[in-house]
C-alpha cells in the first residue's frame, strides 16, 4: 500500500528475505562538503542491483548493474563521489525483514529498510534542501 504524501515510480524490489550482498552511494559534494549525502544508493542482493533515489513527494526504485566506476567531474567547486559501503556490516550481509515509505504534504520522504537483527536503514530526503541522508 502507498502512504499519503509518498509516490513509489518503479517496483519496489522482492528483496524481503534477501541478504544485502553490497552497497554504494553516490554523495554530491559542494566545495569541501558533503550536501547531498545520497543522490543515489546502490543495493545489491543476490545478483541484481537495484538503484534507490528521490524527488520531491516520489520515491524511484530500478534495477540496474553494478555502479560505475568512480565519477569524472570537471571542477573542484563541486561534483560527485562514488563510496563503496559494501563493508559496513550493519548493512551488507544482513536480511531484510521489512521495507516501508512515509511522506509529508512538503514532499519529504522516508523510505525504511528493516533486517531481521532489528537494525534498519532509513533513507530521508528532504524536499526543502532537495537532499537525501542516510542512517544505519
Amino acid at each position: 500500500m502507498t502512504p499519503i504524501h509518498c509516490t513509489i515510480n518503479g517496483d519496489e524490489p522482492r528483496i524481503i528475505g534477501q541478504a544485502c550482498t553490497g552497497f554504494f552511494v553516490l554523495h554530491f559534494y559542494d566545495g569541501t562538503a558533503i550536501s547531498d549525502q545520497v543522490v543515489v544508493a546502490h543495493l545489491k542482493f543476490d545478483e541484481q542491483w537495484y538503484r534507490l533515489y528521490f524527488e520531491c513527494g516520489m520515491v524511484f526504485w530500478r534495477e540496474s548493474h553494478e555502479p560505475p566506476g568512480t565519477p569524472v567531474n570537471s571542477t573542484l567547486e563541486y561534483g560527485l563521489v562514488l563510496n563503496d559501503l559494501s563493508e559496513l556490516s550493519s548493512v551488507v550481509g544482513q536480511v531484510v525483514e521489512s521495507i516501508s515509505y512515509s511522506g509529508n504534504e512538503f514532499g519529504d520522504v522516508e523510505v525504511r529498510i528493516g533486517f531481521a537483527t532489528g537494525i534498519a536503514m532509513k533513507f530521508s530526503y528532504s524536499a526543502a534542501s532537495d537532499s537525501t541522508r542516510v542512517a544505519a
